[in-house]
């Protein structure tokens, strides 16, 4: 009874969870571990065994499918796939499964439809007490570059404390550990606050929501603890494989063949009863997560690990991701390409005798500096104007490009890869006769300004590069103005 009542709350803290991602699959594994449970007799389902889930992302849709085995009645097992899908254009959540052919619908702030499932099934909805529901979220400053991607470690903690005639019995707690990844390619602003919740069919209870902050990004390797009636459960997920790839539309809404359910409960219920007596089970205690404070990285997509420690005697830059301004405002992926390129460019170049460049946190620059432990950082701004030009221009620009023997298909020789990665950035955008203006700032972490400069280019021809220069030129001046402290 207790596993149960402790697997009806995952659901809910999964979407407690801020989740944040163009077109995106995201290949996890999920597991369970309940401390002392004993190990499932041989051809038995085990229901703590891990389970692959695949998480599919585009534009304001998120739909996550889990597989797992569920033990048949009468013997045998069955593989059962849930499914979750998130519109967040309509601020709707929808479950359903691949056996029963049902879909069960609600708001994803967690107001339940009491008068619409009032009105249509044969129980009458019963409203009693109130839960509350209190916690908040920390940040301990650790970042990594996880899948291409910068990631950062929170923590949250939740109480959920139930008040006389609740539906719900028992407090619940539950800690959560992971690490979390910005997607900008993903948007969903709502943010979940639940009025109430159903406990059962036809109960519900509302909710006091007292939650401060809330987690931000997508989990790539996340532990949540939860305990409740003297028990707990480890719940651990991590991502294996991130990829871009089209995706369907119909990949985010409920099958045309699954009928709609009016409780979460008929999604959740299957035709073989699992509650039958299947005997003793004995067997060795199953391993436990050890829920310690310093969550290990994700196995998979690690490229950079937090820094080592400063050397004394040395000089350490940090570089924090550059303000992109293109002339088409709607190339916000060239936009980033080019800040991800400005600042590989920059940690080439800043190199010297006891000096070397990191780069920090778009989300948290004065945070990671610190913790870096930066002596200087430099702010950058880049911004595209087009020059026109038209037929004219054209000839002329492909002209010199012809002289100077660059342009769109030359292949530079003993070219560093920051530079290549710049010279790619570039030639997607870059028209003949444009102006790139680069500024930059160049400080203490105190924000204490050592130097500022601008620099403006022209394109002669498309696709060229014209910031590399003035990159290499501006770190020049860098070097020549950090001094040791």
């Amino acid at each position: 009874m207790k596993t149960l009542l402790l697997a009806t709350f995952v659901a809910l803290i999964i979407s407690l969870s801020a989740s944040a991602q163009t077109e995106i699959t995201i290949k996890k594994t999920t597991s369970m571990k309940i401390p002392g449970m004993p190990a499932m007799p041989e051809g038995m389902a085990n229901p703590m065994a891990p389970r692959p889930s695949t998480q599919y992302i585009k534009g304001t849709r998120m739909r996550t499918d889990m597989s797992y085995d569920q033990q048949k009645r009468f013997g045998g097992k069955q593989k059962i796939t849930q499914t979750t899908i998130q519109q967040c254009d309509k601020q709707k959540r929808i479950t359903f499964n691949n056996k029963n052919k049902k879909y069960y619908s609600e708001p994803m702030s967690g107001q339940a439809s009491t008068s619409a499932q009032s009105s249509s099934s044969a129980k009458p909805v019963r409203k009693n007490g109130v839960v509350t529901i209190t916690g908040g979220v920390t940040d301990t400053g650790e970042r990594a570059k996880l899948f291409g991607y910068n990631a950062k470690h929170l923590k949250q903690s939740i109480t959920m404390t139930p008040g006389k005639d609740a539906c719900q019995k028992e407090t619940l707690k539950i800690e959560i550990d992971g690490w979390y990844i910005d997607l900008p390619e993903y948007s969903c602003p709502v943010r979940r606050k639940p009025t109430e919740f159903q406990m059962g069919t036809g109960c519900y209870d509302d909710v006091d929501f007292q939650m401060k902050g809330e987690i931000s990004g997508v989990p790539v390797k996340e532990i949540k603890t939860l305990t409740m009636q003297g028990m707990t459960m480890n719940i651990e997920e991590e991502a294996l494989e991130i990829i871009k790839r089209p995706l369907s539309d119909d990949l985010f809404e409920p099958p045309a063949n699954y009928k709609a359910a009016n409780f979460l409960k008929e999604v959740e219920e299957e035709e073989d009863d699992t509650s039958a007596d299947t005997g003793p089970q004995t067997g060795p205690e199953p391993a436990t997560t050890n829920n310690t404070t310093t969550l290990a990285l994700p196995r998979g997509g690690v490229e950079n690990v937090s820094a080592i420690r400063k050397k004394p005697g040395t000089i350490r830059i940090g570089i924090a991701k550059p303000e992109v301004q293109l002339a088409d405002k709607d190339s916000t992926d060239a936009a980033s390409s080019i800040g991800d390129a400005v600042v590989g460019l920059f940690e080439e170049s800043l190199k010297g005798q006891d000096i070397g460049a990191v780069e920090l946190s778009s989300d948290s620059t004065d945070a990671d500096a610190k913790r870096l432990e930066c002596d200087y950082i430099i702010y950058a701004n880049i911004t595209q104007k087009h020059g026109g030009g038209g037929l004219f221009g054209k000839i002329v620009t492909a002209h010199v490009a012809a002289i100077k023997g660059v342009g769109p298909n030359t292949n530079g020789t003993n070219q560093s890869a920051a530079t290549v990665a710049m010279m790619q950035a570039m030639s997607g955008v870059t028209k003949g006769r444009d102006e790139f203006t680069l500024e930059y700032k160049f400080t203490k972490p105190d924000k204490t300004v050592v130097s500022t400069a601008k620099a403006k280019s022209k394109a002669n021809f498309d696709t060229e590069d014209v910031l590399t220069p003035n990159i290499k030129e501006a770190s020049k001046a860098v070097l020549a103005s950090a001094k040791k402290p």
